[in-house]
């Protein structure tokens, strides 16, 4: 693998000096100014709408059940039958 120098400046970057007229780097940062505005207006705009989501999101969907005295009642009912039959199982083999 051949080793190379590192680069002076860096890739991606615009320098006003040399790559613009006066002209087009006002242009450039009237545009790239409304755009950050714009940007701003958007987040307020969609901010309620965010908050809104996320608690809609996060809102439990199921409802915690309390200690129903009829289920209490219908789990008692099963233990009992299944005691049952496993004893006639076992009085009948």
């Amino acid at each position: 693998m051949a080793v190379q120098q590192k680069h002076g400046e860096r890739q991606g970057r615009m320098g006003f000096d040399n790559d613009f007229t006066t002209e087009q780097g006002q242009r450039f940062t009237e545009v790239a100014n409304s755009a950050v505005k714009r940007r701003v207006k958007k987040r307020e705009i969609e901010a309620p709408f965010i908050q809104s989501a996320k608690q809609a999101a996060f809102k439990t969907v199921v409802r915690p059940r309390g200690n129903n005295p009829n289920r209490t009642r219908q789990v008692v009912w099963i233990i009992v039958i299944g005691l049952v039959s496993l004893w006639l199982m076992y009085m009948a083999g």
